[in-house]
């Protein structure tokens, strides 16, 4: 039998815990749904880095043209930065061929906080069915990361983390999984949730903050349910974020 986890907020994380285990970040209010819509979109690759500084140096190591620098600080796009941290700035035109490099408050931090973990992979509503697939065909225990809001349980990410629960029970055969108390809360959740997506996501401290930042247009993009079918892989030698058809 395999157990399910989820973890509320990747400072839970540590290698013991995640050697031999599949994770799976969630950043869905907005990282994680701004990767998989480049994904989608062309991008070649996304490049997750931890600072600002970092992302200048890569982006100034690469050949001119070749790359999108997108991310966000206090919910708003960094200066000098091309995009920020909503999927429709991630169209076809913009990233198509391109690598884009992210940093963001939460959501590239929780990528590399898994990093640990024998795979690791990058979900959000807009892919649940894509990360079903992808789960119900590995092996092992699978830990649904949560990329926390400022250091705090994200409230989208649990109730995405139920969503993935839900269709993994369903698409497997009975007895696959073991739901851990975690996972229990994180269904628990979703079946809360799942009736209004859209006052669901601007029910927690993320969907406040999108709000104080006046990008509205990210829940609808966010909340698209089962939008993208593509799952985004990360490669540890290089560190990149690939897409990957379930």
């Amino acid at each position: 039998m395999r157990e399910l986890y989820v973890i509320f907020d990747p400072e839970m994380l540590n290698e013991t815990f995640l050697a031999g285990r599949t994770a799976v970040v969630l950043d869905v209010l907005r990282a994680t749904s701004c990767m998989l819509t480049a994904l989608a979109n062309g991008a070649a690759r996304v490049k997750p880095v931890a600072e600002v500084d970092e992302a200048f140096r890569l982006a100034a190591s690469l050949p001119k043209g070749s790359t999108v620098l997108g991310g966000e600080r206090d919910g708003l796009q960094i200066d000098g930065f091309d995009v920020g941290n909503t999927p429709q700035e991630f169209s076809p035109e913009r990233v198509g061929g391109r690598t884009v490099i992210m940093t963001t408050s939460n959501g590239t931090r929780a990528v590399l906080m898994a990093l640990p973990a024998e795979r690791v992979y990058i979900a959000a509503l807009v892919n649940v069915a894509a990360i079903t697939r992808t789960l119900v065909g590995l092996s092992g225990d699978a830990v649904l990361v949560g990329s926390g809001t400022q250091r705090r349980v994200s409230w989208e990410d649990t109730f995405t983390a139920g969503a993935i629960v839900e269709r993994l029970v369903a698409a497997s055969p009975e007895g696959m999984w073991h739901l851990t108390d975690s996972a229990l809360i994180a269904l628990e959740a979703w079946r809360g949730a799942k009736g209004d997506i859209q006052a669901a996501l601007r029910r927690g401290r993320g969907g406040w903050n999108v709000m104080r930042v006046g990008v509205d247009a990210a829940f609808a993009t966010c909340g698209a349910v089962d939008a993208l079918d593509v799952v985004g892989r990360v490669h540890k030698d290089p560190l990149e974020i690939v897409a990957e058809r379930p």
